[in-house]
């Protein structure tokens, strides 16, 4: 066993941080430690001589500053760096993804964030009976508000949850117009009845439905934008990715990819990828999809 892996958890966490400070910012000191973990600043000490230890050519102390900085060419051994979360860390609409004190951020970047607008928190008296009809084979009564006609009350039967990227939606067998339809959550605004579906409770038979989308890179980019894009998307070498997508979730898919239309007037640079099989696509499309309950 390594000295590493003998570290107490509670010890290996706090230098943990220790690096991460070190590795995003180059410096930390002792009261980083006491703020972040609540410790003493003894314990503080103690810690710094345990990584000093571990780690001597990892950081110097600086007298004038009163802090460590890294040295060149530091290596973290315990803190594996980690892009995405720092950057979620650094995102204030992920604060409660990032976790109050896991948030080790100490001195951020300068950071402006294009926010999406707030929309209505789905409500748990809702929430609650549609999850209980999936898991029991019940049909509710929901007051409903479409945005195509006026707000009712109707029976469905729901059979699963979908989730488009922007909002929740039931996918349930709807008895008013003897279909299968999406019926965004925050729209469900009262349930007042539920009844036993009996032998009529069953699975869409589409749930398990999935096709494979075929995306490429705009072919009339230069070369080194391809390149680029083709990295940005993980295409790989072929330029082309496919995507294994479940039919029912294939409209927010290509929504929330922006590809819902295949536009060749749109300028490369802005339509970025394509559909390659778009006719397949097209056809696979859940039926009345754009005409929702």
């Amino acid at each position: 066993m390594s000295d590493l892996d003998a570290l107490p958890q509670e010890l290996r966490k706090r230098l943990e941080f220790l690096e991460f400070r070190l590795y995003w910012e180059g410096r930390v000191n002792r009261r980083d430690l006491t703020q972040a973990f609540g410790i003493s600043d003894i314990q503080a000490s103690v810690d710094f001589r345990a990584y000093n230890g571990l780690c001597p050519d990892a950081m110097t102390y600086s007298p004038k500053e009163k802090r460590y900085r890294s040295n060149e060419g530091f290596v973290p051994v315990l803190y594996a760096p980690d892009a995405p979360r720092y950057l979620t860390m650094l995102c204030p609409e992920s604060a409660d993804a990032a976790g109050g004190r896991d948030c080790w951020i100490g001195s951020p970047p300068p950071v402006l964030v294009a926010r999406k607008i707030a929309r209505k928190p789905v409500e748990a008296s809702v929430l609650q009976p549609v999850v209980l009809a999936i898991h029991y084979g019940l049909e509710i009564e929901i007051r409903y508000q479409a945005t195509t006609h006026k707000e009712d009350w109707r029976w469905i039967r729901p059979v699963g949850l979908v989730y488009s990227g922007f909002r929740w939606h039931c996918r349930a067998w709807d008895l008013k117009n003897q279909r299968f339809g999406d019926f965004v959550l925050t729209r469900i605004l009262d349930v007042r009845a539920k009844r036993d579906a009996g032998e009529a409770a069953s699975k869409d038979p589409q749930w398990h439905d999935e096709i494979k989308v075929e995306i490429a890179i705009d072919p009339r980019l230069e070369a080194g934008a391809q390149k680029v894009l083709a990295a940005e998307y993980l295409v790989g070498d072929a330029y082309i990715l496919r995507v294994a997508v479940p039919s029912l979730a294939l409209p927010y898919f290509l929504k929330l990819n922006g590809i819902e239309e295949d536009r060749p007037d749109q300028k490369p640079e802005h339509r970025q990828i394509v559909v390659l099989n778009r006719d397949e696509v097209e056809e696979a499309l859940p039926e009345g999809w754009k005409d929702k309950a």
